[in-house]
């Protein structure tokens, strides 16, 4: 079965093919369901994807190596409170944000994915992940680990990762 994000992120990338598109992950993984967008990063790049950093709470330190691969669509994976139910997933335009909206990275997205939009010509869209709890010292929710698994396979499918370790899936 497919949901309405895995449609739009299929749709969003016809043509542009693997090699245009970079997923940044955002997020503190020791504060449990903040982590989901480092953590869905950290398993691409597992899988061989070499198009997919690990932001952590600094992504605004991984602007230049994205830049420097002229992406057509950067997708910004993160946890997003958007007031749905625990591990949904939802595509968000950045302009959205709040400006000096609350995280625990050092910058908002908002003004992160504006740069990335000037620097590289490229459109962003934040991949949001309604967390379940954002607390130190705890893990990630089982419906933020569900969702995560879930936007490792669609975009491991889409920029041609295989398994996790490199084998083909």
């Amino acid at each position: 079965m497919s949901s309405p994000w895995r449609d739009e992120i299929r749709r969003g990338l016809c043509g542009e093919g693997p090699a245009r598109v970079v997923l940044l992950g955002v997020g503190n993984r020791l504060r449990g369901d903040d982590g989901a967008g480092s953590l869905l990063a950290a398993r691409l790049a597992a899988r061989g994807i070499d198009r997919a950093f690990d932001g952590g709470t600094t992504p605004e330190n991984y602007c230049e190596l994205v830049a420097a691969l002229s992406p057509r669509t950067v997708f910004i994976a993160d946890a997003a409170c958007f007031g749905g139910r625990e591990g949904e997933v939802r595509l968000l335009d950045p302009r959205s944000l709040g400006a000096g909206a609350f995280s625990t990275h050092g910058i908002s997205l908002r003004p992160l994915a504006a740069y990335l939009e000037e620097r590289c010509g490229c459109r962003v869209v934040v991949v949001g992940i309604q967390p379940a709890a954002a607390r130190d010292g705890e893990g990630v929710s089982p419906a933020v680990t569900g969702a995560v698994a879930e936007l490792e396979d669609c975009f491991a499918g889409l920029l041609g990762g295989g398994a996790p370790g490199g084998a083909p899936a």
